[in-house]
């Protein structure tokens, strides 16, 4: 469950002997830990533990760094680099990694090349945008794509979320507010680079990213780069 559901949960308390965490680095601070400790039989100390986190990368929630009071709890802890790629086809793991400034990183990919290369349209007003939204998202559904299998990402603000709104409408374009708890159900979802971190979809549209090539890591566009399995097109201002 969520941290928030063992927050809650009482009849819980300390009664797990393996504690598994992911995107740790969202919710690992001194106060969260003390929480999921006395949901441990023996405290977090005396647990089997397997965290999964991402500091470099995709920490985008303003939450303190906690590996200093993870390793006060655990200081035996073993530290392990992952390498793999699992998700991405290369192409677009590749792109998400040089336009986030992680292009050091050396990264072997599970599936094979298919030789794709993720697509890129630049637009310099609003009407731009649209033609290449209803370019991009008619090119993907001609290929044999289904509408569920596509995810439109916009940024966190009001203003990028009501461009998006409006482009939807201008491009007639039908698509929800992603909703995890509910299965898409023959529709395109659209939602902010927060709300889909976590998860990931077929194609991904990612609309109005300010994307600039930086030697400073931007885990904004990492995440919102790398929700994309199969195809990948942004649409930058």
């Amino acid at each position: 469950g969520t941290l928030e559901d063992f927050s809650n949960s009482i009849e819980n308390s300390s009664k797990y002997h393996v504690l598994i965490i992911d995107e740790a680095q969202d919710l690992v601070t001194n106060e969260s830990l003390k929480t999921i400790s006395a949901h441990l039989v023996n405290g977090i100390a005396g647990a089997y533990i397997r965290i999964f986190a991402d500091y470099e990368g995709q920490k985008i929630y303003d939450v303190p760094d906690g590996r200093t009071a993870l390793k006060n709890y655990c200081p035996d802890l073993f530290t392990f680099t992952l390498t793999e790629n699992c998700r991405n086809l290369p192409g677009i793991g590749t792109a998400a990694l040089f336009l986030s400034g992680r292009s050091h990183l050396a990264i072997s990919y599970r599936r094979s090349d298919d030789n794709y290369t993720p697509e890129l349209f630049e637009y310099s007003n609003f009407e731009e945008s649209v033609v290449h939204l209803i370019k991009s998202y008619n090119g993907l559904l001609s290929i044999g794509f289904m509408p569920e299998e596509i995810v439109i990402l916009c940024e966190e603000d009001q203003e990028s979320i009501l461009r998006l709104e409006k482009a939807l409408a201008a491009s007639n374009v039908r698509a929800k507010h992603f909703d995890p708890s509910l299965e898409s159900q023959g529709h395109t979802s659209w939602a902010t680079i927060k709300d889909f971190k976590g998860f990931d979809a077929s194609c991904t549209i990612v609309f109005g990213l300010e994307c600039e090539i930086s030697n400073e890591i931007d885990p904004f566009i990492y995440v919102s780069l790398s929700r994309a399995r199969d195809r990948l097109i942004v649409i930058s201002k």
